[in-house]
């Protein structure tokens, strides 16, 4: 797995420039990688040269950019200060005390904020953690616009055959997208016996079918599943049905269908990627998309704009938001808004209207419509308590910004 690694790393760094060649000098003052089946042991250093890396570590699929770039004009830069422990911050501050390595602010159309840090710039390809979840639940809203899923209330069995004797049989797609399938999943990076670790097991054994075996394993456990739809748990194995899923009904990877129906046709800027558990198979729906952070702008913008292309055509069902951004009932009870795979606001959040996509370590993508505002930051986190105090840091500066730009 190194030595596949260090060959993996020399491809992708002649892939941009193929008449360059890469000294053995310069290689040797490449980052060392850190290890990919030592991901949920990363430490923050770990995690900062990992996260910009993950096409090279894991194995991945492209997701190709097109020639007509959506331009993102400069506009007038943001000047701001936050609270924070009772102190105003600057957004210098911000990067130094949440280990941001990128924040991108779009306002109207245009870039009012954009900063990276710790060997970040506007060509890395960032990590989104779970933030693919919002990736995910958009493009099964693509695949009901399509017809290749007929409705949301089919069930998984109907599309994987193989699940069909398991839980998530009678699951509907619509259980999947909201994190209420009932099927039992414990997610916690640092309990070695959580479901977490044998998922991330399948990311690096480069075995087609681990994931699908993974599913199948959970789901068929002697235990007895909630009702479905009755209980909201976050669960990263009800992401991965979800994609196995979403690759059956349109006959293709997601990572290819993601090109085809949003990057080339909205005009993202550069090629992204979408990890696999291996080379040309089922992409990891959890987590794992790659992508530069003004190209994750972008994809705020296409959210923004209800899935319309620039060219007025629509991708996604009518009523697709209007579904999605509905907090079920479970999620509410649970006091954590959850909709079709985005998080939406509760009393510690900006204002009614916004949602948003997040991952495991600091990353975010903000949508708040009323304000015609994208917000995107990626950061590198410790797994442990110091979380939630970044947490709530990255939305005192959210509010802040929320509150600055015109309406």
């Amino acid at each position: 797995m190194r030595a596949l690694n260090v060959v993996m790393l020399a491809c992708a760094l002649m892939a941009g420039n193929a008449s360059k060649v890469i000294s053995p000098a310069a290689a040797a003052d490449q980052p060392r990688l850190p290890r990919g089946e030592d991901q949920l042991r990363w430490t923050v250093e770990d995690k900062i040269i990992g996260h910009r890396n993950m096409g090279v570590i894991f194995a991945s699929a492209p997701v190709r950019a097109g020639g007509r770039v959506l331009p993102l004009p400069k506009g007038e830069p943001l000047q701001l200060t936050y609270m924070a422990g009772g102190t105003p911050r600057t957004v210098d501050d911000f990067f130094a005390r949440t280990n941001a390595t990128g924040l991108l602010v779009i306002h109207d159309g245009r870039v009012v904020l954009e900063r990276y840090a710790r060997g970040y710039d506007e060509n890395s390809s960032g990590s989104s953690r779970s933030m693919a979840k919002t990736f995910l639940g958009t493009l099964v809203g693509a695949a009901v616009r399509d017809g290749r899923i007929r409705s949301l209330d089919d069930k998984v069995g109907q599309y994987v055959s193989e699940l069909a004797s398991t839980m998530y049989d009678k699951v509907s797609i619509r259980e999947l997208l909201t994190m209420t399938s009932g099927v039992p999943y414990r997610e916690n990076p640092n309990d070695p016996t959580s479901d977490l670790f044998p998922l991330q097991a399948c990311t690096v054994k480069g075995e087609p079918g681990c994931l699908l075996r993974f599913a199948r394993d959970l789901g068929s456990r002697q235990v007895t599943p909630a009702q479905p739809g009755s209980a909201f748990n976050y669960s990263s194995a009800d992401s991965v049905v979800e994609a196995i899923l979403l690759e059956r009904a349109i006959g293709k990877s997601a990572a290819q269908y993601l090109s085809e129906k949003i990057w080339i046709p909205f005009g993202m800027e550069q090629d992204g990627y979408w990890n696999a558990e291996a080379p040309g198979s089922v992409v990891v729906g959890p987590s794992g998309v790659g992508a530069t952070l003004r190209d994750y702008g972008r994809f705020g913008l296409y959210l923004m704009r209800g899935g319309v292309l620039p060219d007025g055509t629509r991708t996604l069902p009518d009523d697709w938001f209007a579904q999605a951004l509905q907090p079920t009932a479970a999620s509410m009870n649970a006091k954590r808004p959850y909709g079709f795979n985005v998080w939406l606001p509760d009393p510690d959040m900006p204002g009614p209207g916004t949602f948003f996509g997040q991952g495991s370590s600091g990353q975010v993508l903000m949508v708040d419509p009323a304000k015609r505002l994208v917000i995107v930051k990626w950061a590198a986190w410790d797994n442990g308590p110091v979380q939630r105090a970044m947490r709530e840091e990255d939305w005192s500066l959210f509010k802040t910004i929320a509150a600055t730009v015109r309406n």
